[in-house]
């Protein structure tokens, strides 16, 4: 069932050209993300035990809300998943969407003068690290840039701009600087000016989406 919705939303409904179309593919994604975790879900449960799912905590409202941006192009073929590794490692999928297209503008083959590989540009040495074989494969690239993401969020407490720039520039740098406030522009100043840009260019998109 799940390829065949994926075939219905790419072949038929690929482009979209209006904002009715635009929900109804993200609805689409989302229903292949959820029906992904739930036969995971199923394959590990018990025979007879008589197990239960609880799905509520899916908010396909809000998940809709968050990915649908007022503009002809705001759908991809990788929201499902974006939106399936956002719940599972409980990362903002609008975050993760924002990331994607300041990192690579959405080419799954992109690599940049630095080495950083793929739709999260993953730098060798972190891709090796999060155990991710092939950079250049979209579900293997989301999943680790993700967790890698997820860990900077974590490490700097939730705070947006710090995150970002550990993402772009390395969270030992970042650490190292002593920076504690990246609205303070005195702070902000101390970072290098491509990851000042970055971290305006991902709020700007993740603002788009809000």
């Amino acid at each position: 069932m799940i390829n065949e919705i994926t075939s219905l939303v790419f072949q038929n409904i690929l482009f979209p050209t209006d904002t009715s179309s635009r929900d109804n593919i993200i609805f689409l994604a989302l229903l292949k993300a959820q029906l992904a975790q739930y036969q995971q879900q199923l394959e590990q449960s018990v025979p007879g035990s008589g197990e239960s799912h609880d799905f509520s905590y899916l908010n396909i409202p809000g998940r809709m809300a968050s990915l649908t941006v007022n503009s002809k192009n705001s759908f991809t073929r990788y929201d499902g998943l974006i939106i399936e590794k956002g719940q599972k490692y409980g990362v903002d999928p609008a975050l993760i969407k924002a990331v994607i297209k300041a990192e690579s503008s959405f080419n799954p083959n992109a690599v940049s003068r630095s080495g950083a590989m793929g739709l999260m540009q993953l730098m060798p040495q972190t891709a090796a690290g999060l155990g991710v074989k092939d950079p250049f494969d979209p579900e293997q690239n989301i999943d680790g840039g993700v967790r890698y993401l997820k860990a900077q969020l974590d490490r700097f407490n939730g705070n947006l701009e710090l995150a970002l720039a550990a993402y772009n520039s390395g969270p030992g740098r970042v650490a190292g600087l002593g920076l504690t406030d990246l609205t303070d522009p005195e702070q902000m100043k101390k970072l290098p000016k491509e990851t000042q840009n970055y971290i305006r260019k991902v709020k700007q998109y993740l603002n788009s989406m809000v």
